[in-house]
């Protein structure tokens, strides 16, 4: 089984996630407003046991946060005695570019939760976290951890496989450069439809965000689902949600087919606009 090297890296050099800000503000003259406001929910409440998060939220639209955002929210946690749990379901196995997204915010987080990018669509799940807090005596009492399908030998061996294959074929070290070549193409496409309000991600995560206008920033779901089935039509399968289409490939696509789907995406926007570019 290889070994997996889980550290700290430096905030993402590009990604755009703060589109709409429900502060109404802009970064950087912000100073991460809206980070001020959960540290200052965790402090008042002396309730808090924990805090769940997602590194870059993925079904509500791939949105990534700003510099400092986690930071801050981590240092409350640690100050307060907030456990800090990364859902890591999405994220984790190398997508944004490093094993853990949570890396690339300067965030050590206590538990983690892992799944989608661990065994290739087999049944499998992992909960890791630091030793003091899996081995405490809480956590051995009858009931506190239960999985109906937990062991499952198919899932443990596709896991394994998984793993390997990453190690073997440096994987997660192509996800930042095949990522820069999903940045370059959605900037040529945003730069062409004004239906298109914004493009945002990181590594191989990235949404895009349909409005009826750039001005009033309405979004527009029915442009989304139109953009959504002519590229199905075309042979690209990629998710939506409302009005946010969002793009997820393999790791092991390679950078022809990356940009072959690129293409047909472009058609697909020429399609469902009517507007020839």
């Amino acid at each position: 089984m290889p070994r997996v090297h889980v550290g700290r890296r430096g905030p993402p050099k590009k990604v755009r996630g703060r589109y709409r800000c429900p502060l109404e503000l802009h970064y950087p003259s912000c100073g991460v407003r809206c980070a001020t406001l959960v540290r200052r929910h965790i402090a008042e409440k002396s309730n808090v046991s924990a805090l769940v998060f997602e590194p870059v939220l993925g079904a509500a639209g791939v949105i990534v946060p700003p510099p400092g955002y986690w930071e801050q929210i981590a240092d409350s946690c640690r100050e307060h005695g907030v456990l800090l749990v990364a859902d890591e379901v999405l994220t984790g196995g190398g997508r944004t570019g490093t094993f853990l997204a949570s890396e690339q915010f300067g965030v050590e987080p206590d538990l983690v939760t892992l799944s989608k990018g661990m065994a290739s669509g087999f049944p499998f799940a992992v909960l890791a976290g630091r030793c003091d807090v899996l081995r405490h005596e809480q956590a051995g009492r009858a009931g506190s951890t239960a999985s109906t399908y937990a062991g499952n030998p198919l899932g443990i061996a596709a896991a394994k496989a998984t793993l390997e294959v990453v190690h073997r074929d440096t994987l997660i070290e192509q996800v930042d450069v095949l990522g820069a070549v999903v940045d370059e193409g959605l900037a040529e496409l945003h730069a062409k439809y004004e239906v298109l309000g914004d493009v945002r991600g990181i590594g191989l995560l990235h949404g895009l965000e349909f409005v009826r206008d750039r001005a009033g920033r309405e979004p527009a779901p029915e442009i989304a689902r139109a953009v959504y089935r002519a590229a199905l039509d075309l042979g690209l399968r990629t998710s939506i949600g409302g009005h946010i289409i969002r793009l997820a490939p393999p790791f092991t696509i390679d950078r022809a087919l990356l940009e072959e789907g690129l293409a047909l995406l472009g058609r697909a926007l020429e399609l469902a606009t009517g507007e020839q570019r």
